[in-house]
């Protein structure tokens, strides 16, 4: 009689399923823990790139404050403006009510009256014009520049003043954005360098200031590189109105057609301020570095620290309560600008711009 087969529950069936089971699992495991590893120059690029959109974050932090600066100054003196405004018009009816109870026959009475008056109506005009600057409106411009694509600018930059004089450095380096550049375009023909970009970016900056004077004002341009000299000639020391805009025309042709070479005399620049009479109440400088040369000629290579020396020396040429506004056209190799002439700006109550290449 066959002995009865006992039930094993582990038969060879059911092992092999979990020794699958099991390598399976080992298997995975492994894959896991020892995939390909990333090249180490594939792991970098996502660093690079982030240090590259926190550089670029860091530049239109600083762009955005030099904006909030600008606006802040241009609030401030409108505020300014406004109050010693009214200051002056109760200090206006308080001379016209003593004037009343004084003998009417009385001069001194009548002549402080009308100096007040004048001051009265000269602030609420510079009130009128913030304002207008304020709401970007082209208002009765003598001159009409349209950017590309009719485009706005948000520049911080306002044109007011009674009298204007625009320093416009016409330099070789003003035909150049890099240093090889410059030293390339030294063998082209004239009209190939009064082509550049740069010296048009100049140019069509000139042309914006001058399209935004108040047709009431008078003016003067003068271009610098060694020497000063007026856009129209004939015209040093002397004023010319802006109203009917054919002579900001003729100085803003005579400009595009000058050819940019020489060094860079500021000093040169800012000794004009003292030939004009009455001296002006705003300047605005159009340039693209420190500059290269103080008053004499220029010893070849000059280093930063005798640039910035030069840039002193013709800062305290600077009468007081003269504004300096200055469009920078930067220069490659010339770190110190930017800050100098915003810095310059500051001081003078002034204001400062680093236009995009597509500015005006």
């Amino acid at each position: 009689m066959k002995r009865r087969q006992e039930l094993q529950i582990f038969n060879m069936s059911f092992l092999d399923c979990i020794s699958c089971g099991f390598g399976a699992t080992v298997l995975v495991f492994m894959l896991m823990k020892h995939s390909a590893p990333v090249p180490e120059a594939q792991a970098h690029v996502p660093q690079a790139q982030v240090s590259g959109a926190e550089d670029q974050l860091l530049d239109d932090r600083h762009k955005l404050l030099v904006l909030r600066a600008a606006l802040e100054d241009s609030e401030n003196a409108q505020d300014l403006a406004s109050r010693e405004a009214e200051r002056l018009r109760k200090k206006l009816d308080e001379a016209r009510s003593a004037m009343l109870q004084e003998d009417p026959g009385n001069e001194d009475g009548r002549a402080r009256v009308l100096i007040l008056e004048n001051e009265l109506k000269a602030l609420e005009s510079q009130v009128q014009a913030m304002r207008a600057a304020a709401k970007d409106d082209s208002g009765d411009s003598v001159r009409e520049v349209i950017g590309e694509a009719r485009r706005q600018y948000l520049s911080g930059l306002s044109v007011e003043g009674r009298h204007i004089l625009v320093l416009m450095d016409t330099s070789a380096s003003m035909a150049a954005d890099t240093i090889v550049e410059a030293v390339r375009r030294r063998n082209m023909s004239d009209s190939q360098r009064l082509a550049s970009p740069k010296w048009r970016r100049s140019v069509a900056a000139l042309d914006w200031i001058a399209a935004q004077m108040p047709a009431g004002a008078q003016f003067q341009v003068y271009g610098f590189n060694e020497n000063a000299s007026p856009a129209i000639a004939d015209t040093k020391g002397r004023w010319l109105p802006v109203a009917g805009g054919k002579q900001l025309d003729a100085a803003v042709g005579a400009i595009r057609r000058t050819m940019p070479s020489g060094g860079t005399s500021l000093t040169r620049a800012f000794d004009v301020i003292a030939t004009l009479q009455p001296r002006p109440d705003h300047v605005y400088l159009i340039t693209d570095g420190m500059p290269t040369m103080s008053t004499g000629g220029s010893s070849g290579t000059v280093s930063g620290k005798e640039r910035a020396r030069f840039f002193d020396e013709a800062v305290r040429k600077l009468p007081n309560g003269v504004q300096v506004s200055t469009i920078l056209m930067p220069m490659e190799g010339d770190p110190r600008a930017a800050s100098a002439y915003w810095q310059l700006a500051r001081v003078t109550g002034g204001s400062y711009l680093n236009p995009s290449l597509d500015w005006p």
